[in-house]
């Protein structure tokens, strides 16, 4: 069986712990807003606190306010502390007999350690199964190959990309086609045909179970079928995607990024019209795309072969992941041959191996989402531009940064948030 080598990194995480301004007794509590010369943002309607500038936070009521002076954790009073955008809350760290819950930190203001743990992605291999899987596509080991076995090793090899990533990446996988060939002029009934990598599965009613160490069952499912007939694109990524859309997290505090790998090698016909590939068949696929990036699952695209116009693809790309169709620049893949296969597997699946997203070990308190302090390689990212609060639990890389982290496998994230802003930390 063919074999090859690829090397994954481990994400490297830092941890840190951060002490800020000691908080000592009660202190009194006045709100900027109401000194003799506020900030000029007081008052001003806002949808979210980067809208109010510093020390400001953006109130339950739509407006600009600050109950203390940022940057001074002492002035809510006792039992609370003042976030970096002027927010009292509670004081997560306080217990209520006034001890210390952190004995080897300040005793007033204790240290918070963050530790950051990359989120373990589901990534579901829809594949296409057309009769035209079975051209010839080069050589593997000296032996003549077909797009379809090419596929079968590149995933499903006992060293393949499949089996590398397995323990860290939820894999599900669906073959998909159309059988007309049985049915004369007439539409296939039960188009899409739909074939899991579940065992349970059964040809009415396919059902997804993605999970961790799949690669068994992805490899028995691509090494006991054969190429059948026709691309039903937009009808077999629609079902895929509403199946996993309804599937539940895997964990619920976490939610998991969902992310579906489209590859085939020629344009889309549809259940309703298997012959020709038109243009209402490419456009039923764009729209399943762009119904499953509503539901939260992005769509990568790979062409497996230069059959496939390059618009088309662009056209699907961008639809997977939200860009405007015709004016979008997503990134989508193509391959010729088994090498560019492997490479292109490669690129896809470790990208999404390695996600932008990160978990925190404790909840981020409401009102303090800009206060902490993410580092890349050691240096300082901006809130907003190049990370973001997806929830209260995650953080996420976003833009150039995001991208820096994904292409330099040894990179190394920290982050720190002020004492008072992190609750329960494990």
């Amino acid at each position: 069986m063919y074999s090859f080598q690829s090397r994954f990194y481990g994400i490297a995480v830092a941890f840190s712990t951060v002490a800020l301004l000691a908080c000592g007794d009660g202190g009194s509590r006045t709100s900027p807003c109401d000194t003799v010369s506020p900030p000029e943002s007081c008052g001003e309607m806002c949808q979210g606190n980067g809208d109010c500038g510093e020390g400001l936070y953006c109130a339950q009521d739509g407006t600009c306010t600050a109950d203390c002076p940022a940057g001074n954790p002492q002035s809510c009073g006792e039992g609370q502390l003042c976030t970096e955008t002027g927010q009292c809350i509670p004081d997560p760290n306080a217990d209520t007999d006034g001890g210390n819950t952190n004995p080897g930190g300040d005793a007033d203001c204790p240290s918070v350690v963050v530790n950051l743990e990359s989120v373990t992605p589901t990534v579901v291999l829809l594949i296409d199964q057309s009769g035209s899987m079975s051209d010839g596509f080069g050589q593997i080991g000296g032996n003549n190959v077909d797009r379809w076995e090419a596929a079968q090793v590149t995933l499903g090899a006992d060293d393949g990309i499949v089996a590398n990533l397995q323990a860290s990446v939820r894999f599900g996988a669906v073959l998909y086609t159309g059988d007309n060939r049985a049915f004369g002029d007439d539409p296939d009934p039960k188009c899409p045909r739909l074939k899991t990598a579940n065992p349970g599965d059964s040809d009415d009613a396919p059902m997804l179970e993605p999970r961790l160490n799949n690669h068994e069952r992805i490899q028995d499912l691509l090494f006991s079928h054969d190429p059948v007939d026709d691309t039903p694109t937009g009808d077999s990524l629609e079902k895929t995607a509403n199946q996993l859309a309804a599937l539940p997290p895997a964990d619920p505090d976490n939610p998991e990024p969902k992310i579906i790998v489209l590859a085939t090698d020629g344009e889309p016909d549809s259940c309703e019209i298997p012959d020709p590939q038109g243009a209402a068949a490419q456009a039923e696929a764009v729209a399943a795309a762009q119904g499953a990036y509503v539901q939260g699952i992005e769509t990568i695209v790979l062409g497996i072969s230069n059959d496939i116009p390059e618009n088309k693809l662009q056209e699907m790309a961008n639809a997977g992941s939200g860009q405007d169709i015709d004016n979008g620049n997503a990134k989508f893949y193509t391959a010729d041959d088994p090498d560019e296969l492997v490479s292109a597997f490669q690129s896809i699946i470790g990208g999404v191996a390695k996600s932008c997203q990160l978990n925190l070990d404790g909840s981020i308190a409401q009102g303090s989402e800009s206060s902490g302090d993410v580092r890349l390689d050691g240096n300082p990212l901006t809130y907003g531009t190049d990370w973001q609060v997806v929830d209260s639990n995650t953080i996420e890389l976003i833009g150039d940064a995001c991208q820096e982290y994904l292409d330099n496998p040894g990179s190394m994230i920290s982050a720190e948030f002020p004492c008072g802003t992190i609750i329960d930390p494990e």
